[in-house]
């Protein structure tokens, strides 16, 4: 209970970019909710692409963002939704300790 408690603290102190850069692409929420499935583990754009059924530009573009459709500000990365590892030039990403709240509170609500 006491769990619950802070969780949804947490989700109503959340900065209100993030739900809504999640609420406004459905990208974005296809990638967090992958990436919260497949925790601990990361994944490569390609991967992602294929498994949320998305272009791999548009995939991109939620990541980091692009000039023309994606705005960096709303990225996933520039929210601190997800984090990027580098292993030999490679680059992964994974959700990060905000992702995963995200990601439980969005699963939670579509209950």
């Amino acid at each position: 209970m006491e769990q619950e408690v802070i969780l949804d603290r947490q989700i109503k102190d959340c900065d209100p970019k993030l739900i809504r850069s999640l609420m406004r692409s459905e990208v974005r929420k296809s990638i967090l909710l992958y990436l919260y499935d497949i925790y601990p583990l990361s994944s490569y754009p390609a991967e992602i692409a294929r498994r949320v059924n998305a272009n791999p530009i548009n995939v991109i573009g939620a990541i980091k963002g692009v000039k023309t459709r994606y705005n960096c500000s709303s990225s996933l990365l520039h929210l601190g939704i997800i984090s990027v590892i580098e292993d030999n030039g490679l680059k992964f990403y994974q959700i990060s300790e905000t992702g995963i709240e995200l990601a439980k509170h969005l699963i939670e609500i579509s209950d």
